[in-house]
């Protein structure tokens, strides 16, 4: 696998899987020539629209000479194409992470600040160093656009140990670098765009000149690292550092586009669109996917695409150049208003040229190619054709003052959005859910307070009740009578104004009140209405706290304040203690007491004021006649066991008695009264209870003479001071510890003392107490097999005790004939007993072969009853031809060079070319399926299927067998001629060779009967067209130009354009293509100086320019008629201007008699002129013939010698230097 001789067979896979973006990191070094591979790059994307092809730059840039800036022209292939988008790469920001300059990693390449210095990824301003530059050999900008391509955390391959730029601490990822890297990352931009534009935007088919258009429409013009604005991207993109800048997605979902739009020559396309106050600046690209070119043209741009704009005070600008596919602008502070966008196919010689156009704003863009009034609605489906309008509903397109869809002339409402119709013209629109709707929509009402629109008899605004509508739903309960009531009903009078009724008032002259419910003389309105009812549906006689409430027993108070209701003694509670204000010994002040005095504070509810009450917070307790602390009251809380005598005791519920002490326990409970940390001895062993005092005793219980260990008071059977509990041996008096718990103590100078004291162990014999597993009495230390009862010897320790070990003085690990003897390969025999002792997996060879008997060893004999030497697929056997594979397996026995056919098909594996795959070609690639039986393989018969070709030398697909078919008359000349000869160089790709075309460099023609250098094909448009094709006397188009007014007095200071007005005329009966042109002079600005038009034969045709006078004087300019390719002028008119400025004093008069005097002198410097501008245009026409001439003879020279060689290998990731 690797890249295809023929590009499109790489992208034509692709694109039948549904691909979008194809992005590409490779490429060859070729300092911006337009190659055979970009040419095929450009075929692809023209033949798929909707597929993006990315490639990088190319890693190529250096500062040769040594100035502090990078050098242009390297630029890789195939990024030269026009139609790929083409990625430089930008610094990535590391921060202080990353610290490498330019000059340390290549300091031949970088030798001159401010470069050399430069830290390599700290700035996302600046392009990194290596990064190739442009522009192509033919002028055009590349690369395109640029994206971070330094220092990229990228996926590591496990099968490498190289680090690239720099390793990572996951070692799944590495820094890469590279034009490499900063390609898939836009490519992973383009894609996400593809996916906006498809989901969100619901475009299904974006092309990839949209897709190129938006992304280098939104990138960022890059400041730039150096500080410079003519270094680097410092430059203002676009340039051929950093392309239109750098990718900026955010910004790209912000554009407004057109696509799939169209021109051929001479047609436009328009847009128009409003920029509101204050806006930032706009960007406008144009895109098209342009046919391919060849590499041996100077120029590759083949339709050419221009495009004007026009500002909202009608000033136009025109851009585009005659060499890129990919041209915009940038305006700089838009002014608001309307502006105009005009796409011009300005020569188009393969058409129609589709293209894509974008703007990096979120503008409306209306095509007003279609649409008259520019408001959205074609022309055919407007009724307003010329005035712009958004209706909808009436009429389409028309004016629509408030923006409900109904026109102005159809809309009763034109003002109000939620109203248009008025069906009973009473002024309420129909629509209900509008304002002011009208409930009556057939009858004319002026109702407008329950509803609108309705009749109203009485005019006071309540609508008359009808079927529908009665006054319990809010109609006019008094329909002839005009009134304002609102409350009780609707349109009655209300003599007070309140809302209520006459009728139903009860107060009707006091707008205040109007309602009595409950019949008590209080109205219901609250306070501060006029004798307001605090309870208004209650009847009640309550006048103190609340008016008009229900007041049971007669006090003044109502019920619901009065705590004793039905007691008219008693009704107040100030401080709400439950005493009546009339008993309470403190009534402003709530309290409970009830001994002495009533209703003050009684904090702790015992019935006394604080003042005759010693504990206050304890209701159990409040007399204290000792003094303590502790209360007399023998049932309340902490009573006093001693209460006429002082004490402090607290211990065992006894309270306040005396503790000599201060433990707590009082002196008569007290077993050391005179010791504070003990105070009981329940066994009398003289030791107290208290673990935490003075000698506490160990066994409180129990009486006990233990002294040691701490443990005191504990019996101790054998005197040893020892308690018997911690005692290890309580009957030996010489051992009282065992640590290890195994029954010997561990007293060295005690009875049977243990020799392990720290480790349990049940030895006998050479120790006491030590460890014994087998429980032979040996300890384990000094026994070779501690788990075994029965060994415990091992002299050569090899794990075979010495009454079993063959060799019992020399470890051996060998089980099979001897037992214990030394094994050096482990395989279980001795080494006197083994045929191989360093192969463990084999050990005995029957027939002295080399080869071991065990068939699951290392090589293994196949044979191991017959010697023999093959090595190969098998071993051990006889191999008569000594190749190494046995006769047996041999499909070559005789043949030394050859053993296997594994495809059957008689050759051998070593010279069949398709091993697995039978085959019966003999030339090229032997053993391989050859389809048409011509001896070559498939895999290299250029026509597979074809007999009588195979070879194609100069891969232009035309076989170089002349005689078969499709064959090639120029095999080691790439062509692509098909009409005279096949397979020959065809510069212009017209399907004549240049050996058989009179004119190789000119698409259109390619005969010239005659011999007059004119070519026979005089379609309109076709350059150096003869229109006499037979006769060699004759050839250019006979035209001439007439226009109204050849002479023009300009006074600048009133006036500074002129408009001349023309008409070319077509002599011959063909039809003809001429090209207009006001020649330029310093002292006019002319709006247009070109025009392109067709004239049938023998018709005429207008032309009309514009221009501005710049200064005063006497000066003649030329219009020009000539024909597409011609050399000569068909006609030429000359235009006399005299301008003066009659602000600075000038008059026309002064000159009228010089004017007069020199009209001659006048008129043969015009001729003049225009005899030197034809000789002029003469003399360039030859010379241009003859440079082109020597440029396709130097292009054929080149390629016959093959000196240009396709590096297609070389991948455009930028490798560090090794240390």
């Amino acid at each position: 696998m690797g890249i295809p001789d023929d590009l499109s067979d790489m992208f034509d896979d692709a694109a039948a899987n549904g691909t979008h973006i194809h992005t590409n990191s490779w490429g060859s070094s070729v300092a911006g020539q337009y190659t055979t591979n970009s040419m095929q790059a450009d075929h692809s994307a023209r033949n798929h629209t909707g597929m993006l092809i990315l490639f990088a730059a190319a890693n190529e840039g250096t500062d040769s000479n040594s100035d502090g800036e990078i050098d242009l022209d390297s630029m890789g292939a195939p990024a030269t194409s026009k139609n790929v988008l083409t990625v430089g790469a930008s610094e990535n920001d590391r921060g202080t992470q990353i610290t490498s300059e330019w000059g340390q990693w290549w300091p031949g390449d970088y030798p001159q600040d401010p470069i050399n210095s430069d830290r390599m990824a700290n700035n996302t301003e600046g392009m990194a160093a290596f990064s190739s530059r442009g522009p192509v050999d033919d002028g055009r900008l590349k690369p395109d656009v640029s994206a971070p391509g330094t220092f990229i955390l990228s996926a590591k391959s496990r099968q490498t140990t190289s680090t690239g730029w720099g390793s990572h601490t996951n070692s799944d990822y590495t820094y890469m670098g590279g034009t490499s890297m900063a390609t898939p990352i836009t490519a992973g931009a383009s894609a996400l765009l593809y996916q906006h534009l498809i989901d969100n935007l619901n475009h299904t088919t974006p092309s990839s000149a949209l897709v190129k258009g938006i992304i280098t429409a939104s990138a960022h013009d890059m400041a730039g690292q150096y500080g410079s604005s003519t270094n680097g991207a410092g430059e203002t993109a676009p340039n051929n550092h950093e392309g239109w800048g750098l990718v900026d997605l955010d910004r790209a979902v912000n554009s407004s586009w057109v696509d799939d739009e169209s021109v051929g020559t001479g047609d436009t396309r328009g847009w128009k669109f409003t920029v509101p106050s204050g806006a930032p600046d706009l960007k406008v690209m144009v895109s098209w996917t342009d046919p391919a070119s060849t590499p041996a043209a100077s120029s590759n741009l083949v339709n050419d695409i221009d495009f004007a704009v026009k500002d909202p005070n009608g000033n136009w600008i025109e851009y585009g150049n005659n060499l890129d596919n990919l041209i915009g602008t940038k305006i700089s502070s838009p002014m608001a208003g309307l502006w105009e966008i005009h796409v011009n196919g300005t020569n188009i010689p393969t058409g129609p040229q589709k293209f894509a156009m974008v703007i990096d704003a979120p503008y409306s863009m209306i095509n007003i190619s279609a649409d008259a009034d520019g408001d959205g609605f074609i022309d055919t489906l407007d009724d307003c054709v010329n005035t712009p309008g958004t209706s909808t509903q009436d009429k389409s397109g028309c004016p629509d003052g408030d923006g409900d869809g109904w026109s102005n002339v159809g809309d009763d409402f034109p003002n109000e959005p939620t109203q248009w119709s008025d069906s009973d013209s009473d002024g309420f629109g129909d629509n209900p859910g509008g304002i002011n709707p009208d409930s009556c929509t057939s009858v004319v009402g002026t109702s407008s307070s329950d509803r609108y629109g309705c009749p109203d008899s009485d005019s006071d605004s309540w609508s008359d009740p009808d079927g529908g509508w009665d006054a319990m739903q809010g109609a006019d309960a008094c329909e002839s009578v005009w009134g304002n009531s609102t409350l009780d009903r609707n349109g009655c009078l209300d003599g007070d104004g309140d809302g209520q009724s006459d009728l139903n008032d009860i107060l009707a002259s006091d707008p205040t009140q109007w309602l009595d419910t409950d019949g008590d003389g209080y109205y219901d309105n609250p306070n501060p209405a006029t004798n307001w009812d605090d309870c208004p549906t209650v009847w009640g006689t309550s006048t103190i706290d609340l008016q008009g409430c229900l007041d049971s027993d007669g006090d003044g108070v109502s019920d619901s304040s009065d705590l004793w209701p039905s007691d008219p003694t008693k009704s107040i509670d100030t401080d709400g203690d439950g005493f009546a204000d009339s008993e309470d010994d403190c009534p402003n002040f709530h309290g409970n007491s009830t001994w002495v005095l009533q209703g003050c504070l009684d904090a702790d509810g015992d019935g006394r004021t604080v003042e005759y009450d010693v504990f206050p917070s304890d209701k159990t307790q409040w007399n204290d006649t000792d003094g303590d602390g502790f209360g007399d009251e023998p049932t309340g809380n902490l009573a006093d066991d001693c209460p006429t005598t002082y004490g402090d005791s607290w211990q065992n519920n006894t309270l306040g008695c005396p503790d000599n002490d201060n433990d707590g326990w009082a002196n008569k409970e007290d077993r050391f009264e005179n010791d504070s940390t003990q105070w009981h001895d329940v066994d009398g062993d003289g030791y107290g209870d208290n673990i935490g005092g003075t000698n506490p005793d160990s066994c409180p219980t129990v009486w006990g003479n233990s002294t040691e260990g701490g443990t005191l008071g504990c019996p101790d059977t054998d005197g040893d001071g020892w308690a018997d509990q911690i005692d290890a041996l309580p009957l030996d008096d010489t051992q009282y510890s065992d640590v290890d718990g195994d029954g010997y103590g561990d007293s060295q100078d005690g009875n049977s003392p243990d020799d392990c004291p720290l480790t349990f162990g049940n030895s006998t014999i050479d120790r006491l107490g030590c460890l014994d597993s087998d429980g032979d009495g040996y300890s384990d230390l000094n026994d070779d097999f501690p788990l075994d009862e029965t060994r415990y010897l091992d002299s050569d320790g090899d794990g075979y005790d010495d009454a079993e070990d063959d060799c019992p003085f020399v470890s051996g690990t060998s089980t099979n004939g001897t037992l214990g003897c030394f094994d050096a390969d482990q395989d279980t025999w001795a080494d006197n007993s083994d045929s191989f002792p360093m192969d463990y997996s084999q050990w005995n060879d029957t027939d002295f072969d080399g080869y071991g008997d065990n068939s699951q060893g290392n090589n293994p004999d196949s044979c191991p009853t017959t010697y023999g030497n093959s090595s190969a697929n098998i071993l051990g056997c006889l191999d008569g031809d000594g190749d190494s594979w046995a006769d047996s397996e041999d499909l070559f026995p005789n043949d030394k060079s050859e053993w296997a056919d594994n495809d059957s098909d008689g050759f051998g594996d070593n010279i069949d070319f398709c091993p697995i795959t039978p085959g019966t070609s003999t030339s090229g690639n032997v053993g391989c399926v050859d389809t048409d039986g011509d001896t070559w393989a498939d895999n290299e018969d250029f026509l597979p299927d074809d007999a009588t070709q195979y070879v194609d030398t100069d891969g232009d697909s035309f076989g170089d067998n002349s005689d078969g078919t499709n064959g090639d008359f120029c095999p080691y000349d790439a062509g692509t001629s098909v009409y005279d000869v096949a397979g020959c160089p065809d510069d212009d790709f017209d399907g004549w060779s240049n050996t058989g075309d009179a004119f190789p460099d000119i698409p259109s023609q390619h005969i010239d009967s005659d011999g007059d250098g004119y070519g026979d094909n005089n379609t309109p448009g076709a350059y150096l067209a003869d229109h006499w094709p037979d006769n060699a006397s004759r050839n250019v188009a006979e035209a001439t130009i007439e226009c109204l007014n050849t002479s023009f007095r300009v006074d600048l200071a009133k006036a500074v354009s002129i408009s001349v007005s023309c008409t070319v005329t077509n002599h011959i009966q063909n039809p003809l293509a001429v090209k207009v042109e006001w020649r330029s002079i310093n002292e006019i600005d002319a709006r247009f100086r070109t025009s392109l038009i067709e004239i049938p034969g023998g018709e005429t045709r207008p032309v009309q320019f514009t221009g501005d006078v710049k200064e005063r004087g006497k000066f003649t300019s030329v219009i020009e008629v000539t024909e597409l390719g011609a050399s000569s002028s068909l006609d030429v008119l000359s235009l006399e201007i005299h301008s003066i400025n009659s602000d600075e004093g000038d008059t026309f008069d002064e000159n009228t008699n010089n004017a007069q005097e020199n009209n001659h002198i006048q008129e043969i410097a015009a001729i003049s002129i225009a005899l030197l501008l034809l000789f002029a245009l003469a003399f360039n026409a030859r010379r241009n013939s003859l440079k082109k001439k020597a440029e396709r003879q130097e292009h054929l020279n080149r390629r016959v010698a093959s000196s240009f060689v396709m590096e297609e290998g070389n991948m455009f990731g930028r490798i560090p230097p090794r240390n």
